[in-house]
């Protein structure tokens, strides 16, 4: 029997090692270029999905706009409202086009109301601005341009229509660039008294007056944040209907909502001021915050 000698069992043993260790090498990278390849196929499965979401979404978007247009289109109102309705939004072309519905419909406060929604969801629109200019002029004929909006004082008609945020803005760069002004001032003379009465110093101090004033105005405004009515409804002495009714709204009127609210069974029910001296309670489905 052949026997080897010592070193070549050694020699052999190294090599077989060798050969063991590349192997493990190898299943290694194997496995990692698997792994690699899972998680790009996971990537793609993931990015594929979100395009078929977003393009089910559009698909859907788009079907229900053809519907509604085709209701719109021939004539049949009440069907295109109830496309509307069918899939609710919160964006200003939903209202902006169940607004223009009701109008169709002869349904002016409604269409005042919805109007006056998108018109505070997108602002300076000129398509909405005027639509709801017409369906408010035509509520006014039908119930008195007086009911329109009985309970906002003139600060809050003021918050209600002007672009407040924008004004501010403006006016605050505008006392910005007046300041700077106004330390070069102070720098070159030393005189406190003597920067402020110059021009510079007395347009900055009223523009940080003005915006000032225009902070005070939005924050009494968010104490009584405006609502608009959507359905006919009696406006109460208290939360239920065993209250005494003191008034009834129209839809397209608009109130000033309060901090109170309560439940009455199943129904919730709003403090509301409904007049500029006058506070009641109202069914909170009857109104659309705006």
């Amino acid at each position: 029997m052949l026997h080897e000698p010592p070193f070549c069992r050694i020699f052999l043993c190294d090599i077989t090692s060798l050969f063991l260790l590349q192997g493990y090498h190898r299943l290694g990278y194997l496995l990692r270029m698997l792994l690699s390849f899972i998680r790009f196929l996971s990537r793609g499965l993931v990015l594929s999905l979100i395009l078929a979401s977003v393009s089910l979404a559009a698909g859907e978007q788009n079907t229900k706009w053809e519907e509604f247009r085709s209701f719109y289109d021939t004539g049949k109102y009440q069907e295109a409202i109830q496309s509307l309705k069918r899939h609710p939004s919160n964006d200003a072309n939903y209202f902006y086009n169940l607004g223009n519905t009701y109008y169709r419909l002869g349904q002016f406060g409604l269409a005042t109301a919805y109007l006056e929604k998108s018109n505070r969801t997108r602002a300076h629109d000129p398509d909405i601005q005027q639509n709801l200019s017409l369906a408010k002029a035509a509520l006014s004929k039908q119930i008195g341009e007086d009911r329109i909006d009985p309970a906002s004082g003139w600060i809050e008609s003021i918050s209600d229509n002007a672009p407040l945020d924008e004004i501010r803005g403006i006016l605050g760069l505008f006392a910005f660039v007046l300041t700077l002004l106004w330390i070069r001032s102070y720098y070159k003379s030393r005189s406190l008294k003597r920067t402020l009465l110059q021009p510079a110093g007395l347009l900055g101090l009223l523009a940080l007056a003005i915006t000032a004033s225009l902070y005070l105005i939005q924050r009494l405004n968010a104490s009584s944040p405006p609502a608009v009515a959507v359905t006919a409804e009696s406006i109460r002495s208290g939360p239920g209907e065993q209250f005494i009714e003191l008034t009834r709204i129209e839809p397209g009127m608009k109130i000033r909502l309060l901090e109170k609210s309560a439940k009455s069974g199943d129904e919730a029910w709003q403090q509301i001021r409904y007049s500029k001296s006058s506070i009641g309670w109202i069914k909170e489905s009857s109104l659309l915050p705006l």
